[in-house]
């Protein structure tokens, strides 16, 4: 029991904030052109770094995902490869550019598929981020635009 509060902690301030910060900065130098997704796991268990690779990667049906799921997160890097968007012809525009403000994210589940939602209610990750620009010297995203 601990330890899933712990991995969950772990997770936020060793990911989550990061990409946070490097989102932020990317999306204020190329509005309209980053795209951020978190993935949730299967049916929201097992959703730690790296555990959506079964789903992106390799030739084999997933051990855990769906089929379907699957052919969703496929269809939507090869569209994100050709065009700069990852939104397919079934997302219909779902899956905005990532807007700071926001805090937008599509979220993924290996059973579940594919849902947009937003971080913003997660202030955690705001405050992380700014204990992570003191910590390294890092202007405020705000101050990053030249």
């Amino acid at each position: 029991r601990y330890q899933w509060m712990w991995d969950v902690i772990a997770s936020d301030f060793g990911f989550s904030t990061c990409t946070r910060l490097i989102g932020e900065r990317l999306a204020i130098r190329n509005p309209g052109k980053v795209y951020k997704y978190q993935f949730n796991g299967f049916d929201h268990q097992e959703a730690f770094h790296g555990r959506e690779l079964e789903l992106m990667l390799g030739e084999h049906d997933t051990t855990r995902g769906t089929t379907e799921v699957r052919k969703a997160w496929h269809e939507s890097w090869a569209t994100f490869a050709a065009s700069g968007n990852p939104n397919t012809t079934e997302m219909q525009g779902a899956w905005e550019p990532y807007d700071p403000q926001k805090e937008n994210v599509m979220f993924w589940d290996g059973l579940r598929g594919w849902a947009p939602g937003s971080l913003s209610g997660r202030k955690g990750l705001l405050h992380m981020s700014r204990v992570y620009e003191r910590l390294w010297g890092l202007k405020p995203a705000a101050q990053v635009v030249e």
